[in-house]
């Protein structure tokens, strides 16, 4: 459906500016996905919980980046002195264990 279409089917919902878009948009949301269940315990809370906003606005990018360096670093070493232990082991199987 094209936006002006759209548009068109819309505008008799606020010739009135009681609403805006926005009051639509939610009231087809909650008549679509909570129907009977809108404004009681059994609604679902799609926000994000408010302490999860707030640990996320904490996070420092700049020392995530480092910890990854970190994790690369230890990852690559760790597999550098497997790989050399897999040589070992194939060229003297008699020190395999």
């Amino acid at each position: 459906m094209s936006s002006t279409l759209y548009l068109l089917l819309l505008f008799p919902l606020f010739q009135d500016n009681s609403s805006s878009l926005l009051h639509y948009t939610v009231i087809q949301y909650i008549k679509k996905f909570e129907g009977g269940d809108a404004g009681t315990e059994k609604a679902k809370y799609v926000l994000p919980d408010p302490g999860d906003l707030h640990q996320a606005s904490n996070v420092f990018f700049e020392e995530l980046e480092k910890e990854l360096r970190k994790i690369k670093e230890d990852f690559n070493g760790k597999l550098d002195l497997q790989i050399k232990q897999a040589i070992r082991r194939k060229k003297y199987p008699i020190f395999a264990y």
